[in-house]
């Protein structure tokens, strides 16, 4: 699996295994924010969801599509059939769009862009902290949100502008409500957003801590886009459960079937957390890598296909990091099946139902000594 490249070679001659397909093919794209000895940026990086495009059947060497210098890394990046959008968390700068189309059928060196190359876009009316974007479920929108809110400390309740939905086929802004609960007290007035996901085709999850102190409560919120008017609602009793409670968390994560978690690293079912008054049924499904400088676990996880019919679901998980010998940067990739149907009909345990799929290793050609690799945003390219 190594390449054998010299710890000081430069990989940018390294000849690319994997050559980016024409549209029609499945791909996705992986935004990275990296740092090495020359530069600092975004690199997009366009590959296959599997390996069979590449010469050897688990590693794959690639250019990245589009290297992106931007100046700062105040970006909240979101993809919506093949554009990439860019909001910055200030109102008073600018947000963007880049159409990914014209670089899936490159082969050839990665094309720098600069903050001048991409298409402005109208921006979000009110500033946000630690900005986050996801797109919602039928694909046509993208929420913009705060994932760090400040509470009044006398009235305990949060600003309105927190929540903002953007609209790609108008170019336009929608304020959504902001929090009206006094759940946080005056002590705390920061809460920090720990878990979020589309739990449905029109409500949006968040799991709320204060800021300040990692055994707080958590407090679970949702919105119905489909009745904004009636506002955030508080769950006190969500499938039986207070708080979701995970292990870790990762900020987004996936629901499917109504109350099975995915995460990078767990299910969670909280059905039968609830019947069985356990504290959580969970499967470790994250890749792993042994050649990185430092210990990494899987960053991100995103659903792949899913027939809700047949009730299988595909999922992939991604890790990144830097390799201890080279200091190139690597990803890994996994795939993983999940058999709901069967799960549910046989009351199996969770690892019964799991069928680890393929896993293959990405390597971005093009960094010399490498400091910096992380995954901030990845999506399924679609027409």
């Amino acid at each position: 699996m190594m390449m054998g490249y010299s710890s000081e070679s430069d990989i940018d001659y390294e000849q690319p295994q994997y050559k980016r397909k024409k549209l029609s093919d499945p791909q996705v794209c992986i935004v990275c924010q990296f740092s090495d000895a020359r530069s600092t940026g975004y690199d997009i990086v366009i590959a296959p969801k599997s390996s069979s495009s590449s010469s050897s059947p688990n590693t794959m060497t690639i250019r990245p599509a589009l290297r992106l210098k931007t100046g700062h890394d105040m970006f909240a990046f979101c993809g919506l059939g093949s554009t990439l959008y860019l909001f910055d968390y200030q109102p008073s700068t600018s947000a963007y769009r880049l159409d990914l189309s014209p670089h899936l059928l490159a082969s050839g060196p990665t094309v720098e862009l600069g903050i001048d190359d991409l298409t402005h876009v109208s921006c979000m009316r009110h500033p946000k902290h630690l900005h986050q974007a996801i797109p919602t479920p039928d694909g046509t929108k993208i929420l913009v949100f705060s994932q760090v809110i400040k509470f009044n400390e006398d009235t305990g309740l949060a600003g309105g502008n927190n929540f903002e939905l953007y609209d790609p086929s108008t170019d336009t802004w929608l304020l959504l409500p902001g929090i009206q609960d006094d759940c946080f007290d005056e002590d705390h007035c920061w809460a920090r957003i720990m878990d979020y996901a589309f739990v449905d085709d029109t409500t949006f999850f968040i799991q709320m801590a204060r800021r300040n102190s990692r055994k707080s409560k958590k407090t679970i919120f949702c919105l119905n886009l489909d009745t904004i008017a009636r506002g955030w609602q508080r769950q006190d009793n969500y499938f039986g459960s207070h708080s979701v409670c995970m292990r870790r968390s990762f900020g987004r994560f996936h629901v499917i079937e109504e109350t099975l978690c995915v995460t990078p690293h767990h299910i969670y079912d909280l059905r039968r957390r609830r019947r069985r008054r356990r504290d959580e049924e969970s499967l470790v499904v994250g890749p792993w890598a042994p050649d990185f400088r430092e210990s990494a676990a899987a960053d991100s996880v995103w659903l792949v296909d899913g027939n809700k019919v047949g009730g299988k679901y595909t999922f992939c998980t991604l890790m990144a990091g830097i390799r201890r010998r080279t200091r190139e940067p690597k990803l890994v990739v996994a795939l993983h099946q999940f058999d709901v149907a069967c799960y549910r009909e046989h009351e199996e345990e969770l690892s019964n139902s799991i069928l680890p799929g393929e896993r293959f290793d990405i390597f971005p050609l093009g960094h010399n000594k490498c400091r910096e690799f992380d995954p901030i945003h990845f999506f399924t390219i679609s027409n």
